[in-house]
């Protein structure tokens, strides 16, 4: 078996993986009420955790047959390490909005509804969102990332976001152009960011990060000091915003 096949087959594996938690993983987010159980975090010092609901994971049948070697992250632990904050909450615009910063993956299907959510809070919630690609799910999840982080540098990341999410489809390059051409984003420098030093550091800080906060799937958000692993539904991501303006929040 060669290594595309096996690529090919791990995707594949473990978008059926997701299929599976969709109808088995609890609903635990829509229980929760305005009246959250905050538990503290030792590390990251100075943040807590409540419970959010599902989430996606890879599971990797082909694990220890011909394993690549790990990437070197050091460079960008170094990073994270001089300045956390910052780098968690790299898009802060505005200082009296709550941070929040959103790891995903765009073959996670709870992603797909909790950005929407997100991007609609924003309308009319005061939050700075920070999008960390994570790309868990194989190369067409990378092309994603890296396509989607690509488009923000022309400030389209928004709309670059809703076009793949809203088309179901394994990403290739092809397909990326002709999004890329649809949205009227410069070709040249499309690819020429996609392919860049930044955007592989910015991949390399949010892996970092995700590991960080011991994240395990995606979604995962951080909302002022808040982290919540797995989907939140839309009224307790407000309740939650509300209560981090309340509380004060970090970043």
């Amino acid at each position: 078996m060669n290594d595309g096949t096996k690529r090919r087959l791990f995707f594949f594996g473990g978008l059926a993986t997701i299929a599976v938690g969709w109808q088995m993983a609890p609903r635990i987010y829509d229980s929760l009420s305005s009246d959250f159980d905050f538990e503290p975090l030792d590390d990251p010092a100075g943040y807590r955790k409540i419970s959010g609901g599902e989430i996606s994971a890879p599971v990797d049948v082909f694990a220890g047959l011909d394993a690549e070697p790990s990437r070197d992250l050091s460079a960008a632990e170094a990073s994270v390490d001089a300045d956390f904050q910052g780098s968690l909450f790299a898009d802060k615009q505005n200082e009296d909005a709550v941070q929040v910063a959103y790891f995903s993956d765009f073959y996670c299907p709870y992603c797909r509804i909790l950005s929407s959510d997100l991007i609609e809070a924003a309308k009319s919630e005061n939050i700075d969102i920070t999008w960390h690609e994570v790309p868990l799910f194989g190369e067409p999840s990378e092309l994603a990332a890296r396509a989607a982080i690509a488009a923000g540098e022309q400030g389209a990341y928004v709309p670059f976001h809703d076009a793949l999410v809203s088309r179901p489809v394994v990403v290739t390059r092809p397909y990326l152009a002709r999004l890329a051409d649809d949205l009227g984003l410069d070709q040249g420098q499309f690819w020429a960011d996609f392919d860049s030093v930044q955007t592989q550091q910015k991949l390399d800080r949010a892996s970092v990060l995700f590991d960080r906060f011991r994240l395990i799937g995606t979604p995962g958000l951080v909302v002022g000091r808040t982290l919540v692993q797995g989907r939140i539904s839309p009224t307790n991501l407000r309740q939650l915003i509300a209560r981090e303006h309340e509380d004060g929040h970090l970043g």
